[in-house]
């Protein structure tokens, strides 16, 4: 029976999954500048100054399509690069540029400094998730030009022993850029993160909205609302008050949960997958400062009497481990559900583990609709290894780790299928199950 179910949940969806794979399934907004396609790069070693039109001018650039990689896999290309500058143009509107600019990309790595018309506007120097306000009157209407400074194996942080102060996985790699870059444009506040938090026996999701800015903002409302589609029917509608206090820590910033009521509910399980899209606002007045979507399933992870529980029903995982299928190429391209969902279910397998890497969205994507549960990894590495670190360098290093983490979390919360986030240090293991917020990971 449950094979039957999981065949007939996977015929169902096939055929919206093309429409759903986009960044909308992990919150977007309508005014945005997506900074994917042609980029320029070339290799150095940090000082050439690239972010300069004057540094530029010396050097010798290569076109390359971005996301993706910049070079074939070469360990020893690795080990001895430096920095990769890439660089493109992009256009904005003068509303765009006179308003609220958050630049973000979802991987790059391994860490970069970015530069907006010669201007350092942030650096993220894990490799995962990262986002930033810019600074006010760094764009301008028309052409601009978008710089990254980016790390290779030589340039990334290290410490006395030799060891990364970034986690790392299986270890420091290629420079390479393997999802989105772009920014959004808001109206003085920007939903910083906005989190699903299903509460089945209560009939309602609380949305926890965290707002950020550059300046303090009073009077603010918060309205969501949940649809069965994109443009489906209303299930729900529900808004609270909320106030802005700008928070540099990029862990930081003020919570702020809308209840709002799903009467007649389809639970989300592995076996039926329902998925319902909520519609957030930010609003002062009659004003709209901010407006996003994303997407969510109704469903609880637990643990009770030694079992995991999945809305309440034991739930027996059954699977094997991702280790970065999806950078084999022309192996899994564009053959993903039939690796993840056909081969996995004729071997009665319900879940992944990734290694050391959380899934790409296109993964996270299929899981939703087709059932596949993935228990996710941060690249928090040991494998019995002792880094020899330094009190000082432990607190640089641990302070990456939760960047990191935060990072992926905020992505990928909202997708069902990541049932499960662990951290792995080799002679020990601890998995975080269920609920839990960005704070004191």
């Amino acid at each position: 029976m449950k094979r039957c179910l999981w065949i007939a949940c996977a015929t169902t969806v096939w055929a919206s999954m093309v429409s759903a794979w986009g960044r909308e399934s992990e919150g977007a907004r309508a005014n945005s500048v997506l900074l994917n396609g042609l980029w320029e790069y070339v290799l150095g070693d940090g000082s050439e100054g690239a972010e300069t039109t004057a540094g530029q001018a010396k050097l010798q650039w290569k076109q390359v399509t971005l996301p993706g990689p910049f070079m074939p896999w070469n360990r020893e290309v690795a080990n001895q690069t430096k920095y990769l500058w890439a660089r493109r143009t992009f256009t904005v509107t003068g509303t765009q540029a006179a308003g609220l600019a958050v630049l973000r990309w979802n991987r790059i790595a391994n860490g970069a400094e970015a530069f907006i018309n010669g201007r350092k506007v942030g650096e993220n120097e894990p490799t995962g998730p990262y986002q930033v306000i810019l600074p006010p009157a760094v764009l301008q209407p028309g052409e601009n030009h978008v710089v990254l400074k980016i790390l290779g194996a030589a340039g990334v942080r290290r410490s006395q022993s030799g060891n990364p102060l970034i986690p790392a996985g299986f270890g420091v790699g290629m420079p390479e850029v393997t999802d989105d870059v772009w920014i959004d444009f808001a109206d003085r506040a920007y939903i910083k993160w906005a989190l699903a938090l299903p509460d089945l026996a209560g009939s309602r999701v609380k949305i926890r909205v965290t707002p950020t800015g550059l300046e303090r903002a009073e009077g603010l409302e918060i309205i969501a609302r949940v649809q069965s589609g994109p443009n489906g029917q209303i299930i729900g509608e529900g808004q609270t008050p909320a106030r802005l206090v700008p928070d540099p820590d990029p862990l930081g910033g003020g919570h702020f949960f809308v209840e709002v009521p799903m009467a007649g509910f389809q639970p989300w399980t592995h076996e039926k997958c329902p998925l319902y899209h909520a519609r957030v606002k930010l609003t002062q007045g009659n004003r709209v400062l901010d407006d996003m979507t994303f997407r969510f399933g109704m469903r609880e992870i637990g643990v009770k009497d030694r079992n995991y529980k999945l809305n309440g029903k034991n739930l027996w995982l059954r699977g094997s481990n991702l280790v970065f299928e999806w950078d084999w190429g022309d192996t899994i391209t564009g053959h993903e559900p039939d690796y993840l969902i056909t081969e996995a279910r004729e071997m009665s397998m319900n879940c992944f583990r990734t290694h050391t890497r959380p899934p790409p969205r296109l993964w996270a994507d299929i899981g939703d609709e087709q059932g596949t549960m993935i228990l996710a990894e941060f690249p928090v590495l040991f494998n019995y290894q002792d880094y020899k670190f330094t009190p000082e360098e432990w607190e640089v290093w641990h302070r990456n780790c939760l960047l990191d983490a935060a990072g992926w979390m905020a992505r990928l919360w909202n997708h069902p299928s990541v049932i499960m986030w662990v951290t792995y240090g080799g002679a020990y293991r601890v998995e975080w199950r269920g609920r839990f917020t960005l704070r004191g990971k």
